[in-house]
């Protein structure tokens, strides 16, 4: 598996589908580099990794220099392909698109023997909007073994746009799986209880991104005097900056606890009112979004408070463990509202979402995985390669 990740740890995708992928007896190793730009290895649960640390991310600033840290991350890639000889390459992550002619040129020449598109995100505007683009997309699109959507509404609007064969994608939802939903859940750090004193809090999964309509929900909580919000998540320094510029309450009312391990989130997820889940119809990635903390929350039996994007309010008209907003959450007013009648009526929401909080396994896709990559062959040149 090939990636770029803010970490490991924090990448449950990635995680399911490797120890899924383990317990079917398929060796996997995951090449990353991460945010931290660290280079280090090891194993966990039979699963093995190695980050890389690039040198061009440390000569160049965050936003500069693209093309020279993307050959140098490309080119790490490609020497630990040769040094391992995996029968597979997964590629993940938009920016893994322009590996894809090397992936399928060692293919060709019998250095591995499939290659899977796993796609989290959809294919950026850009690709899409220009014939040249698209004719580019599907060429690459017919020449890996399997593609992989992360639910139905995304792969139906990719294939809109490009011509891919019958049978050769797969959806794999971002369920949560059984050891998220069983979990115990931890108790919240002593900062944080002491925050929150004897007050319930809301739970905004998705960090203080403005996409992920951060601002609405602020100004909603605002308009609500009892309501506390904690938000699992990066952040921009300066916007957060301007938030308490402008709210002198927000620090009194809103807690950022920065980016927290997977499994740490099931202490605050038992613990919350309810988890909100906004994204920004700004484009169909957003707007077709079905994301993991959607299905976390509802793996705990917690109430969710979702906009009105498609698969989002789909899950929650079939399960009817929470609030569908009649927008993307772009009216705090309504937001607000929509906040107030949850906690009013959070017991019935609650009862409701434990009832449901079995009907979405992440287990349940095991043969969308084995569809994705096949049986399992063991290869031990890849573990002897791992430790050389």
């Amino acid at each position: 598996m090939l990636l770029k990740t803010n970490g490991l740890h924090f990448d449950d995708r990635v995680r399911k589908e490797s120890e899924t992928l383990s317990s079917l007896g398929h060796t996997i190793k995951i090449l990353a580099h991460e945010e931290a730009n660290i280079a280090q290895q090891g194993e966990s649960g039979g699963v093995f990794f190695k980050t890389l640390h690039l040198a061009s991310v440390d000569f160049f600033a965050k936003s500069k220099g693209q093309i020279f840290k993307a050959i140098e991350l490309f080119w790490w890639c490609f020497i630990e392909t040769l040094r391992t000889r995996p029968h597979t390459l997964w590629l993940h992550c938009r920016e893994f698109f322009y590996f894809l002619p090397l992936a399928i040129g060692l293919r060709k020449i019998g250095l591995v023997e499939r290659v899977i598109w796993d796609q989290h995100e959809l294919p950026r505007d850009r690709w899409l909007a220009t014939r040249i683009g698209r004719i580019l997309m599907s060429y690459w699109a017919r020449k890996v073994d399997k593609l992989i959507f992360a639910n139905e509404s995304r792969r139906k609007i990719v294939e809109g746009h490009l011509s891919i064969p019958p049978g050769k994608s797969v959806v794999l939802e971002n369920r949560a799986d059984l050891a998220f939903a069983t979990a115990a859940g931890e108790d919240l750090p002593a900062e944080v209880v002491s925050w929150l004193g004897s007050s319930r809090f809301f739970l905004a999964q998705g960090g203080a991104a403005p996409r992920r309509r951060f601002r609405e929900l602020i100004s909603a909580i605002g308009d609500l005097p009892w309501a506390k919000l904690i938000v699992i998540g990066g952040s921009a320094v300066e916007e957060i900056e301007r938030f308490r510029e402008e709210y002198d309450w927000f620090d009194d009312r809103v807690l950022l606890v920065g980016m927290v391990p997977q499994f740490e989130i099931v202490g605050y997820l038992d613990r919350a009112v309810a988890s909100i889940v906004l994204y920004e119809n700004c484009s169909d990635n957003n707007w077709l979004c079905a994301p993991n903390r959607m299905f976390q929350a509802a793996a705990r039996g917690t109430p969710l408070l979702v906009g009105a994007n498609p698969p989002m309010a789909q899950f929650i008209e079939r399960t009817g463990g929470g609030i569908v907003l009649s927008d993307d959450g772009g009216d705090s007013i309504g937001l607000a509202r929509a906040i107030n009648h949850l906690f009013a009526n959070e017991m019935v929401l609650r009862e409701q979402a434990l009832r449901h909080r079995r009907d979405c396994r992440w287990e349940e896709q095991q043969e969308q995985l084995i569809e994705a990559i096949g049986e399992p062959r063991p290869e031990p040149d890849l573990i002897s390669g791992i430790h050389a």
